[in-house]
């Protein structure tokens, strides 16, 4: 998972990119750079098409759905993979429609994507927050990872209890995002990106199921429909590897 380990050496990430454009990482934002800790032929893709301006990270099997139509729509629009990847179908997404992309995955993702030309981290989360994603910001660093221990061995990320975060969960059993049990440590909404750049980070929705247009047509046309897209999932299954 994103929680094997935190970033804290650049010299791991040169060592990353040096070794295969697809390497397992987790990472951290230190002022305008990403730093990688690298773990070579584990389960999370950092991957840098050929311009190397933008990276992006997500784990195995992340937004499996349609990624080969994805990728194939994207080669006739001139674009160049160097990898069958999905962390590099995500790149290559962002540089044809910008964030908007996001509404083009289908399925399950926590995603990380670093635009070096502009300074500017993406995070992002799926619509209906099947993959966690909990960051922790600082004045200059903002950590992320797919774990809350992950965070918690981090300098200067500090385990204080969120008062709030254990009423929540006393009365519930639940506690709802954005908090967790520890102060310092947030968790992204499902259907929201956090976006840092010029020093300022905020959290937005692009997802939002009130936007969702009705299906129309017959009652016998919406079942086929329906069907169809449970054999389209079995499918997405039977493909994506364990």
């Amino acid at each position: 998972t994103l929680a094997d380990s935190v970033a804290t050496s650049s010299r791991a990430a040169k060592a990353a990119e040096d070794e295969a454009p697809c390497a397992s990482v987790v990472a951290c934002a230190r002022a305008r750079r990403l730093e990688m800790g690298a773990r070579l032929g584990g389960g999370t893709h950092w991957c840098m098409p050929s311009a190397a301006s933008l990276e992006s990270m997500m784990p195995r099997n992340d937004a499996c759905t349609a990624a080969l139509e994805l990728s194939a729509m994207l080669r006739e629009r001139g674009h160049r993979f160097r990898s069958h990847g999905d962390a590099e179908t995500v790149v290559h997404l962002y540089e044809e429609f910008g964030d908007a992309f996001l509404l083009r995955l289908e399925g399950m993702f926590a995603l990380a994507l670093w635009d070096r030309k502009r300074g500017r981290l993406l995070l992002a989360r799926d619509p209906f927050g099947i993959k966690p994603l909990y960051y922790a910001a600082g004045p200059e660093r903002l950590a992320f990872a797919s774990e809350v221990k992950a965070l918690l061995g981090l300098p200067g990320v500090s385990r204080e209890p969120d008062p709030e975060a254990i009423s929540q969960y006393l009365a519930n059993q639940y506690v709802a995002a954005p908090r967790t049990f520890f102060r310092d440590i947030r968790k992204l909404l499902p259907g929201h990106k956090l976006i840092v750049e010029k020093g300022a980070v905020r959290a937005e929705r692009y997802w939002d199921c009130a936007e969702v247009a009705p299906v129309a047509g017959s009652p016998e046309e919406i079942r086929r429909r329906v069907l169809a897209a449970f054999d389209d999932l079995a499918a997405v299954a039977r493909d994506c590897p364990p």
